[in-house]
């Protein structure tokens, strides 16, 4: 099968699967659209759109598939290139392979320190309430000297009136006293 795009003229024949597993795509500003040049249509009978690969060992070749973008996107597939030779297919799978493995080792440095975080926070929630239980019980220290203190200041309050109103009675006993002398 021959189809023709942008003047160039593409041999599908051995590099078209009508139905399979579609790999995921990158936008490609060379190769988008709907594909005009084909009476291939869909199981949705849609015309299909052009798309790059950008998934394991198909990463960069072409291919059309259903216009579908959400899960209701059939499994039609045409592929424009055929097969990357083996060379190409162990090198992609190779760089799959170390981005998975990145992708793995950020996710156990997040998880590591997201735990580290989630452990910190407790450690400050633990520092932080046992600070307030002790300045409750300073501030609780402290109402109880207060107490003591104005029970005290209040004793000797009552002290201080007594011996002030004993002195004014001796005062006056002693003024009346030299008065009836005189």
């Amino acid at each position: 099968m021959r189809v023709e795009l942008k003047g160039l003229t593409y041999e599908l024949q051995g590099s078209c699967r009508f139905y399979g597993k579609v790999p995921i795509d990158i936008d490609n500003v060379e190769f988008c659209g709907v594909e005009v040049d084909t009476k291939l249509k869909c199981r949705h009978g849609l015309q299909p759109v052009r798309r790059v690969a950008f998934e394991g060992t198909d990463t960069g070749r072409r291919f059309i598939s259903c216009c579908i973008e959400d899960a209701d996107r059939c499994d039609f597939i045409c592929w424009y290139e055929p097969e990357w030779p083996m060379t190409m297919k162990n090198a992609l799978q190779a760089l799959w392979k170390k981005l998975d493995e990145k992708e793995q080792s950020m996710y156990c440095e997040i998880d590591s320190l997201l735990n580290h975080m989630l452990y910190e926070k407790l450690k400050a929630e633990k520092e932080k309430e046992d600070v307030e239980t002790e300045i409750a019980e300073i501030v609780a220290e402290f109402e109880e000297k207060l107490q003591v203190m104005r029970t005290t200041v209040e004793k000797k309050n009552k002290w201080f009136m007594i011996s002030v109103s004993c002195n004014v009675v001796m005062l006056g006993v002693l003024a009346s006293v030299f008065a009836l002398k005189t």
